[in-house]
């Protein structure tokens, strides 16, 4: 990895955890709560290191899909100022000296309904709170780093799996089963689990991040898997690999859940020589048995 400094923020969620595990670099871990070796955003904007080499991964976002329409406020009021207080502190470094800023936004929710996969140029058409205020950012960035001359990706990743689940920010399906699976409770399939996403192996990502990281990667990506499954799709993937059948209740379709996300990666693929390792049926594996076992 090259020399610099990697700034993490939101490093206590949980795709940030994995990443901070596997670059196989020294991070400086942000959080929103300091201690325990991780920096207050205030101490990172006063600490001078937005104003050194080096690329800041801006996976920090106060919600995720089923929880934004609780608080739909937020992204203004909490997502979108703290971007812009980064952005703000990076500008004010001579233009040799500016990180590169990276946004973590999202593929499924920026797109919209899908039959054809979706390319970096096609219109966005969110669905839900969640979608509209990563589009939001997506556009501060843009218009700010293009004002100012800040070198910037933005990096709209399908769906990753592979890191912990949490009831209290419930997003990801694969540990979503895994949860169910274990303590018996019947896990909740929205609109009978017949919506359609893009899965990535959290492996593949950190593998998209480093690459982004070595080659100072700009411009706007989708970072996906290229393969479409449902959900039920996906379970019955999980309960063959298991051999044993995840307990599921059907509820009505969210109005932010996208039916047919489809994505395409060859544009990140065509500018790194990125591509994703796992199928979905090994990579499955490799995080379901041994979180099955334990």
């Amino acid at each position: 990895m090259p020399s610099g400094n990697i700034i993490l923020t939101g490093a206590r969620g949980r795709l940030a955890s994995v990443l901070a595990q596997n670059l196989g670099s020294p991070i400086v871990p942000v959080s929103r709560t300091g201690g325990e070796g991780f920096l207050l955003y205030e101490d990172l904007l006063h600490s001078g290191l937005l104003r050194q080499p080096g690329v800041v991964l801006h996976t920090a976002w106060s919600s995720v899909p089923a929880t934004a329409g609780h608080h739909p406020e937020s992204a203004w009021t909490e997502d979108l100022p703290l971007i812009a207080k980064l952005l703000v502190e990076m500008a004010a470094a001579p233009a040799e000296s500016r990180p590169l800023f990276v946004l973590f936004s999202s593929g499924g929710a920026i797109y919209g309904e899908r039959s054809t996969p979706a390319i970096e140029t096609d219109a966005p058409s969110p669905h839900g709170w969640y979608g509209l205020g990563k589009l939001a950012a997506e556009q501060l960035v843009t218009a700010f780093a293009a004002q100012n001359g800040i070198d910037t990706c933005i990096l709209r990743i399908s769906n990753p799996y592979g890191f912990s689940f949490s009831p209290e920010k419930p997003q990801g399906i694969v540990g979503a089963a895994l949860h169910a699976l274990k303590s018996g409770r019947p896990l909740s399939l929205l609109g009978d689990g017949v919506s359609r996403k893009d899965f990535l192996h959290m492996e593949d990502l950190t593998a998209a991040i480093r690459m982004v990281i070595e080659k100072h990667q700009t411009g706007c990506f989708n970072i996906c898997s290229d393969q479409s499954t449902s959900m039920r799709e996906l379970l019955a993937i999980i309960e063959n690999i298991v051999e044993k059948k995840i307990p599921t209740q059907s509820i009505p379709a969210a109005e932010w859940d996208v039916q047919s996300s489809l994505l395409s990666g060859r544009k990140f693929e065509s500018f790194t020589g990125w591509k994703p390792r796992w199928t979905l049926e090994d990579g499955l594996a490799s995080v379901v048995l041994p979180a099955f076992k334990s």
